[in-house]
């Protein structure tokens, strides 16, 4: 066998070592499961509106944006909701964070969901009404190497 060959079984057994196969989806759309590792993350709708109840009314200039999130366990261990790691970005980049009050159920903080556990729940941002290109972002725990998901609620 010659170096050539060697070289080439060499580079196909590294590549079945370390997972030549795609990466798991970090980023996607509305209605769509993204399964990263086990941490599995859907919108599942949005509203949009300047007034739900039991929330603040939007200040002037401004519309509330509510997300409705499916997270769902299918690690051992790790998946955690926090909405202080979620957030808005518009295409501008500028960051919008979940408001405390807003569409319910809302989206509570929850440490190691079960395997097998579903959690869906509404977070809700204030925006301004003229701003386009809105995408979710998570940022995902330690235990996923602080990985981001990323989901376009708009073309």
């Amino acid at each position: 066998m010659n170096s050539t060959q060697r070289l080439f079984q060499w580079l196909c057994g590294l590549c079945l070592l370390t997972g030549c196969l795609q990466p798991a989806p970090t980023s996607g759309k509305l209605g769509q499961r993204i399964d990263h590792k086990g941490y599995i993350m859907t919108v599942a709708q949005i509203d949009i509106g300047e007034d739900f109840p039991d929330a603040r009314k939007a200040r002037e200039g401004n519309k509330l944006v509510a997300v409705e999130l499916i997270v769902e366990s299918n690690a051992r261990s790790g998946v955690h909701i926090s909405p202080s790691h979620i957030r808005l970005i518009d295409g501008s980049n500028r960051d919008y964070k979940p408001r405390t009050t807003g569409k319910a159920p809302i989206l509570k903080e929850q440490f190691d969901i079960a395997k097998g556990t579903l959690v869906r729940g509404w977070l809700t941002f204030e925006v301004p009404k003229g701003v386009r290109k809105l995408t979710l972002v998570n940022e995902l725990p330690q235990d996923f190497k602080y990985v981001e998901i990323k989901i376009a609620l708009e073309e």
